[in-house]
């Protein structure tokens, strides 16, 4: 186990270089981090003082990283990795945005009008859309009240984002408790407390609800995007995409925060607030790991490419461990 430290306070998110070399983060403090994750070592620092990161993202081609930002920026960065010190400067950047998706250069206004702390944040492969949601579907007014936003993105920086397509998944009272997005990109799935919809974020219809027993506080698709794990309190359980029930499994103490599918598919990690992650296989239920390592309530946790590694974030800062 090695503690990567340099973060003042909560971590809140964390995500993996596609190379599995290295591992970004974000949290509180207001700072982006990319570390080495053999040394432990912060290679980059991206400052952006007083607004909390709650979300990370590498470009599939490892280029380019995007951060998600809370209140009261509500918004995000795009960090220039093979030019550290070039960037995206957001208030250039958002009128541009401004003219492209609304038509207007009426810049009284945050671009898309984000009102919450845009909690997800994914390059859908090959890397030219971006996900993105926060916890409240009203989150955004480009089109009426939705769960979540992809945004297609243009090659040339002076028109970094091209245009938006409004996906209303959730009806306009419901809260996003949760989204996940399968590793090749094409299956999205999204909670509310009162159902989950899974299906291509791209089609033309709205994907069927399944019905929700309680409020899902967690969700993680394979790679593939042929299952879905999803948490309701310390409970795990574990779908086919038509919302067949393949298993359920408890073994948390407390309610469960984040959820990861390995790569390969034989294993889910969970994390949950009794402090512990747990790595279980999805067909047997059987807990394949433990870890307890006291590091409060658990934000967000992820395996590197390869499965080799487990990267977890929480209260008491960053971990990444050995998940063989």
């Amino acid at each position: 186990m090695l503690q990567l430290l340099g973060h003042k306070g909560t971590v809140r998110c964390v995500a993996f270089a596609p190379n599995g070399c290295h591992v970004a983060s974000g949290g509180d403090d207001g700072t982006t981090r990319i570390w080495d994750v053999m040394t432990t070592q912060c290679l980059q620092t991206f400052p952006r003082t007083d607004h909390r990161v709650f979300s990370v993202a590498y470009h599939p081609n490892g280029e380019e990283l995007v951060s998600g930002y809370g209140s009261p920026y509500n918004n995000i960065h795009f960090w220039n990795l093979t030019e550290p010190t070039q960037s995206v400067d957001h208030e250039s950047l958002r009128e541009r945005i401004w003219e492209m998706v609304l038509g207007t250069d009426d810049l009284e206004f945050s671009w898309l009008n984000i009102r919450d702390n845009l909690t997800y944040v994914r390059y859908i492969p090959p890397g030219n859309t971006l996900l993105l949601t926060t916890n409240t579907a009203q989150a955004f007014s480009t089109g009426g009240s939705i769960s979540c936003l992809p945004i297609t993105l243009s090659p040339e920086a002076s028109s970094r984002i091209a245009s938006t397509t409004t996906k209303s998944w959730l009806d306009n009272r419901s809260q996003v408790c949760a989204i996940a997005l399968s590793g090749y990109g094409e299956i999205a799935a999204v909670a509310s407390k009162q159902y989950v919809r899974m299906g291509r974020w791209d089609a033309a219809q709205v994907p069927p609800a399944y019905a929700a027993q309680q409020s899902v506080t967690a969700l993680a698709l394979n790679h593939e995007g042929t299952r879905l794990a999803g948490s309701f309190q310390n409970r795990v359980t574990v779908w086919e995409p038509d919302g067949a029930e393949i298993h359920e499994y408890a073994g948390h103490d407390d309610t469960i925060t984040a959820l990861a599918f390995r790569p390969d598919g034989a294993a889910v990690a969970s994390a949950s607030l009794d402090q512990s992650v747990r790595v279980w296989s999805p067909d047997t239920g059987e807990i394949l790991a433990r870890y307890d390592w006291g590091l409060g309530s658990i934000h967000a946790l992820e395996f590197s490419p390869d499965g080799a590694l487990l990267a977890v974030a929480g209260d008491g800062g960053l971990i990444v461990c050995d998940a063989e």
